[in-house]
């Protein structure tokens, strides 16, 4: 790099790259072949220079190429999954262009994929560590921050209850978090591993949960419980329209949406 905001340091056998502002933490965690130190969009933005002095292309036809990917990607999920392609819409359908959604659980990886997100900062997801009950403390503190703005937190039984205590501060913050709750009855994701190395042996993953819609009642909030996600598209839409604090108990059993 040209300018001294951005330096290259350290080495390892591995194919990882990072641009971090601290270099205290590089190869803490993660060895990195090649890590940048400096501010990100800093860093970024000199990444384009070099390329563009280095003759790269910048015609957008990846982004073409990219779009193309996706939809083919959708439709078959579509035909393949259509029970869960069909809440995801239902959340896209429901809410604003610039709402902010928060996740955990299993449905972080569907709407990773599939939810399309369009304004910066508005999808937070806990993608790397696959932390339980991080969707309502996300989406508490991202109401706080921005109380103009639709605030969605996504996330499975088995991880709200981790934090649903939380619906006490988000009602006493006037945080109007809608919390959708997919709910299987369990930790499907220890299911699925254990049903692929044991056939059909699940053990401790089926979970004793409360009446999340009457829990949610009980610390101010509204709760609703549904029969179907069919009808999530029109409860979403109540919700969000009562402006406070809201649980959706959405029954929804999710796989991973790859093979």
């Amino acid at each position: 790099m040209k300018s001294k905001s951005v330096a290259v340091v350290g080495a390892a056998e591995t194919t990882k790259m990072g641009v971090i502002p601290d270099q205290s933490v590089i190869g803490l965690n993660y060895a990195s072949e090649l890590a940048l130190v400096g501010d990100a969009r800093l860093a970024l933005g000199q990444l384009l220079t070099e390329l563009d002095l280095l003759g790269a292309r910048a015609d957008g036809d990846w982004a073409s190429q990219m779009a193309i990917v996706r939809e083919q990607v959708d439709q078959e999920m579509r035909a393949s999954r259509p029970v869960a392609m069909g809440v995801i819409d239902a959340v896209r359908g429901a809410i604003d262009r610039d709402a902010i959604v928060t996740n955990d659980s299993l449905i972080q990886y569907w709407t990773a994929r599939h939810l399309p997100v369009y304004t910066p900062r508005s999808y937070h997801i806990p993608w790397i560590y696959g932390t339980l009950g991080t969707a309502l403390p996300y989406a508490i503190g991202a109401a706080v921050a921005a109380p103009e703005r639709q605030v969605i937190a996504i996330g499975g039984d088995g991880a709200f209850v981790f934090t649903c205590a939380e619906l006490a501060t988000a009602v006493q913050a006037e945080a109007n978090v809608v919390c959708i709750v997919c709910n299987d009855g369990g930790y499907e994701a220890m299911r699925r591993h254990q049903r692929l190395r044991f056939g059909e042996r699940v053990v401790a993953s089926d979970l004793v949960t409360p009446d999340f819609a009457a829990l949610a009642r009980s610390f101010g909030a509204n709760g609703y419980s549904l029969e179907s996600p069919d009808e999530l598209g029109s409860a979403l839409t109540e919700a969000l329209a009562a402006k406070r604090p809201a649980v959706i108990d959405l029954p929804l059993s999710l796989d991973l949406p790859w093979q």
